[in-house]
């Protein structure tokens, strides 16, 4: 039963990035919805769309220590679009602001970014035509040949 708990809450979340995901560009505000999948080495995930819908799945990486994630679609490949893959670094926590004059005006009130902090990785996805792909996730340094974590998602394409 423990086994199965993990892909249904794994799939609940990516469903619910899903109703976000209509192409819409990600404010810092949106992205903080979003929530790394925690990623066990060798794991199965799969995923139920409909055809024409775009999705993310969102991945936890530090570019900064070399591993990096990358997709390959595999299988019905053609049924399946990868739009996008843009990491968005961890920003600082900042102190609440304090109480400024009402003639005062930061242009740039957007937190600094913590260099060498972990961000998140976020696929864009997009369903093409009905039909069943496989994507190959991989986290890994491009120098090496073995990677450090892989896992692979199934995702199932249904007509609308």
């Amino acid at each position: 039963m423990k086994k199965l708990l993990f892909p249904i809450a794994l799939l609940l979340v990516v469903f619910c990035l899903n109703a976000q995901a209509k192409n819409k560009p990600l404010s810092p505000e949106k992205l903080s919805n979003y929530h790394p999948i925690p990623v066990q080495d060798g794991m199965l995930l799969s995923i139920a769309v409909q055809d024409d819908e775009t999705f993310r799945i969102p991945l936890e990486e530090n570019p900064t220590t070399g591993y990096q994630w990358d997709v390959r679609c595999e299988g019905n490949a053609e049924c399946l679009k990868i739009v996008s893959a843009s990491f968005y670094p961890q920003q600082a926590q900042l102190p609440p602001p304090e109480k400024k004059s009402k003639h005062h005006h930061d242009k740039d009130d957007e937190p600094p970014r913590l260099a060498g902090a972990p961000g998140m990785k976020l696929f864009t996805l997009k369903a093409e035509h009905s039909g069943t792909a496989i994507l190959r996730f991989r986290h890994a340094r491009h120098w090496e040949h073995n990677a450090e974590k892989e896992f692979t998602m199934i995702v199932f394409i249904t007509e609308d």
